[in-house]
């Protein structure tokens, strides 16, 4: 089931390089460090850091709220009850059943809403150092590379 020829009819074309991927390589080079590119990153961070602005702003002043919420909850059933929340299952209760569990959802809720703000804050703000850094790389760079690019006829 070997479908390639042996090594010794392997034609010689085959094997050398063609302008054709040097030309690729000229492209590729010459469309990276375009100012369309640098230009393009540089707008994506700027996106990305407000996203992370926002995401840190706004949306965190709202979870702290919830999450002062939940731990109210869960004080006052500890003072109630005089159990720890956290070690307590609320199924074996009787009186205060309804505020364990309460207590014990807004707590997880809280818990898992601050975990998926960091997620995003974090992924924002790694996305926006990753294209301002590009970006500034890219546009002092570009200068360097210009003899890559083709000449173009007046």
């Amino acid at each position: 089931m070997n479908t390639l020829p042996p090594p010794s009819k392997v034609a010689q074309s085959e094997i050398t390089p063609t302008t054709s991927s040097a030309s690729g390589v000229v492209k590729l080079l010459s469309t990276i460090f375009d100012k369309s590119t640098y230009s393009g990153l540089f707008k994506a961070g700027t996106v990305s850091i407000g996203v992370y602005l926002i995401g840190i702003s706004q949306t965190a002043l709202t979870l702290y709220d919830k999450e002062i919420d939940a731990y109210t909850e869960k004080y006052k059933f500890e003072a109630n009850t005089q159990l720890v929340l956290d070690q307590t299952d609320c199924r074996t209760l009787s009186s205060y059943r309804a505020e364990c569990l309460i207590a014990q959802h807004k707590i997880k809720t809280s818990s898992a809403s601050l975990e998926a703000l960091k997620a995003v804050t974090d992924a924002a703000k790694t996305a926006s150092i990753f294209c301002f850094s590009f970006s500034v790389f890219f546009f002092l760079s570009t200068p360097f590379v210009s003899f890559i690019r083709p000449k173009e006829n007046s």
